[in-house]
């Protein structure tokens, strides 16, 4: 599910916590919203920040699959159709300054015991089940935008082999907070497609 904002990380790597400010939005002027509006405001950015970095990577037709079982059971964002071929695509945006990791969301405070995208995604790479092709992350900062690209299998493939080691950060909602799990891009460094630069004026009639 692609993500609308950064509030705060909290670093934890074993019993040593470095709490740091990455980006801050005023809780006062930042509007409540409900998980489909978040869901839509995070498609915008995304569409509007990180798609035309990657276009040429991902030529064709993106439809969006939000709030939709593909999305909501199995985290698949786009579909993008080129002529036969079809490709699947995980994608995230972050309103904040650049990071060198992938990031899944692990725990939601408010429902503790509840699996979020990390445990629902890794069982279905364990079973054979229902994947993305691909997993994008993105950022965009002071007019620059920040995207990254991994194969969602070899990404999944190092969260199943490393899940306990995984560094952990914690995004700060209006309610509740999340635990996200990072996998550094360093980690799979040669798998990572990586796309740096100003953001390309691309049409985006929906973005308004």
């Amino acid at each position: 599910m692609v993500c609308p904002s950064v509030y705060i990380y909290t670093h934890i790597y074993i019993d040593v916590s470095i709490l740091f400010l990455c980006y801050t939005i005023g809780m006062a002027t930042f509007p409540t919203m409900t998980r489909q509006q978040r869901m839509t405001y995070g498609e915008k950015n995304f569409l509007k920040f990180c798609k035309p970095m990657v276009q040429d990577m991902f030529p064709g037709e993106w439809h969006s699959c939000n709030a939709s079982t593909l999305d909501t059971d199995h985290g698949v964002d786009f579909i993008v159709v080129n002529g036969a071929q079809t490709t699947t695509i995980s994608a995230r945006c972050w309103m904040a300054y650049p990071q060198s990791h992938f990031a899944l969301r692990w725990r939601r405070t408010g429902a503790i015991e509840r699996h979020l995208e990390l445990d629902s995604r890794l069982a279905a790479f364990q079973t054979g089940g229902l994947m993305s092709d691909w997993t994008i992350e993105g950022f965009h900062y002071q007019n620059r935008s920040y995207v990254a690209a991994v194969q969602t299998k070899i990404l999944f493939q190092h969260v199943h082999q490393f899940y306990d080691a995984l560094p952990t950060f914690q995004i700060f909602n209006n309610t509740d907070s999340v635990y996200f799990k990072q996998i550094p891009f360093i980690r799979i460094h040669e798998h990572v497609h990586k796309f740096i630069g100003l953001c390309p004026e691309l049409p985006c009639p929906n973005c308004s």
